[in-house]
């Protein structure tokens, strides 16, 4: 499938986007390049930090294929070392510093790093960490942390200015980064990206988005997410703009404040992210206080239902786009986009160069308007797992990936996601959406509000739970559950009834089914049988 206006983007990039920066940096040497809590640089100075940082990674033993794992927040440091370990060709893997320790810990024994680069604030989970390998890796502190084996900025200051450096060779088609995502048993699972994906991925946010010289972008999300790197890092800076970083410690006011000064072009985040920073941005414009534009904010979507899109879109001047984004995709596989389609409640379209199918358990294509799982194939997508597994159920099948996210498409190519993926319901083999059990039942008269989730689990097989709202007692559990096996088939219906006084929501309206799930059921997690 190519949408139609926008069959450019499905050119493959001919160069990797650090020689694109290269390029950048010649030609605007003294453009502003990065803003990061009061540091200013400009292209020939982020430059230089990358190459500095670069020979310093060289001198311990960093080379085509070294593994080095990064636990470090938003900083300069953070996008110097990581451009500075993919330029040398090495196997990146950046993970947001809040992991849980024991959590880190198993990443850590997956991926086997070589070289472990981190700041002072998490040294104590390092240690642990370093506990847990069998195989001790070098180790570079962001800080003076007296237990690294070299300290960051001291093995800089201790850098020869002078020295004659030539940087080396880089495989554009070699794996250069990982991304780690936990499943729904609690496995860590990496996906491996080439510097050709990301690449790709970076020249097609560039030109979607018209990314120039001078253009800001603002990063809060962390820059160890495929996202941040992907859809806003690597585009930026090879397009001659201004990366404005900031750590996620930064309130709403602080990140207002950014957007005032800066009105960056595009920023991405999640949405209920954007939903805090709308209303404390109410809250300024009700003090008489001026707003910034943020001309495209891309919403990564776990529900493409944004019924307060048209505000925000008044308060900053821009649009708030959502979209599908896969962290296999290494970016944004479709989005929803007002320049050339747009339909409220969905994300969109498929973007060129993605293809696209809805398939049910055994792979048959689902019918227009049903729901099934996302299988999708793109020259973009990740080239590999960082390590077999015979259960991961994410796998190629001739070239297409199973997602695990449910979804439709209409006949005009639309994608309707269901809700999250956590809330998507195993059983007797099959994925099933909630909104497959809650629609149907919402029909019925002197039912108000329903949500199904998994049963808790214990010794028994998977079945369908629901969660009533019901208008004057209506039905007792067992004529619910009599009704409900003549409106649905055995394998989809419900094998539990619970009668609630309401639905809690979030702040957007939208169901907490997890919630639910852990107050009404069992203690013991459905996710640890």
């Amino acid at each position: 499938m190519v949408t139609q206006g926008l069959e450019f983007l499905a050119r493959p990039c001919q160069c990797d986007c650090f020689e694109q920066q290269d390029l950048a940096c010649a030609s605007f040497p003294d453009e502003p390049a990065l803003i990061c809590d009061g540091l200013r640089q400009t292209h020939a100075q982020f430059q230089q930090s990358v190459h500095n940082s670069m020979r310093l990674l060289q001198q311990q033993g960093v080379e085509s294929g070294t593994r080095i794992l990064m636990l470090v927040t938003n900083r300069a440091e953070q996008v110097w070392l990581s451009q500075a370990a993919l330029r040398l060709g090495g196997l990146l893997a950046a993970h947001e510093i809040r992991i849980p320790a024991p959590q880190a810990v198993l990443l850590a024994q997956d991926f086997q790093p070589q070289l472990l680069i981190y700041e002072d604030c998490v040294a104590d989970k390092v240690q642990e960490i370093l506990a847990g390998l069998k195989q001790q890796p070098r180790t570079l502190a962001i800080g003076t942390h007296d237990s690294a084996d070299l300290c960051y900025s001291q093995a800089l200051e201790a850098l020869a200015e002078d020295e004659e450096w030539t940087p080396p060779a880089r495989d554009i088609d070699a794996p250069a980064c990982v991304f780690y995502r936990m499943d729904r048993e609690d496995h860590w699972r990496g996906v491996t990206h080439s510097l050709r994906g990301l690449s790709d991925n970076a020249q097609q946010t560039r030109t979607l988005f018209t990314l120039s010289r001078g253009s800001r972008v603002l990063c809060h999300m962390p820059v160890a997410h495929y996202l941040s790197l992907a859809s806003l890092v690597l585009p930026v800076l090879s397009a001659a703009g201004c990366l404005v970083l900031m750590d996620r410690s930064a309130n709403d006011d602080q990140v207002l404040d950014a957007i005032e000064e800066h009105n960056p072009r595009l920023m991405i985040h999640y949405r209920r992210y954007y939903w805090h920073l709308m209303n404390q941005a109410r809250e300024r414009v009700s003090q008489g206080r001026a707003l910034g534009q943020v001309r495209f904010a891309l919403v990564s979507a776990d529900s493409p239902q944004l019924p307060w899109r048209d505000t925000w879109d008044e308060l900053f001047g821009g649009h708030l786009l959502s979209g599908f984004a896969s962290w296999v995709g290494g970016g944004f596989l479709a989005l929803n986009l007002p320049w050339l389609y747009w339909r409220d409640d969905y994300v969109g379209k498929p973007l060129p160069g993605v293809d696209m199918q809805i398939v049910d358990e055994s792979g048959h294509t689902r019918p227009t308007g049903r729901w099934g799982e996302i299988v999708f194939r793109s020259p973009r997508m990740a080239s590999g797992w960082v390590r077999e597994d015979p259960v991961n159920p994410e796998v190629w099948e001739e070239g297409w990936l199973r997602t695990q996210q449910m979804a439709s498409l209409d006949t005009d190519g639309y994608l309707t996601l269901a809700d999250e993926v956590f809330d998507v319901i195993w059983v007797n083999g099959f994925k099933v959406s909630p909104l497959e059990i809650e629609e149907p039942m919402l029909q019925l008269p002197g039912i108000r509000e329903v949500v199904a989730v998994n049963a808790a689990r214990n010794d028994t097989p998977d079945r369908i739970q629901v969660f009533v709202v019901q208008d004057d007692n209506a039905y007792t559990e067992q004529s619910l559950l009599d009704e409900l096996v003549r409106l649905f088939p055995p394998y989809l219906c419900p094998a539990q009834v619970s009668f609630i006084d309401e639905v809690p929501l979030d702040d957007e309206g939208f169901k907490l089914r997890k919630e639910l799930k852990f107050k009404y059921q069992t203690p013991q997690s459905w996710r640890a049988s």
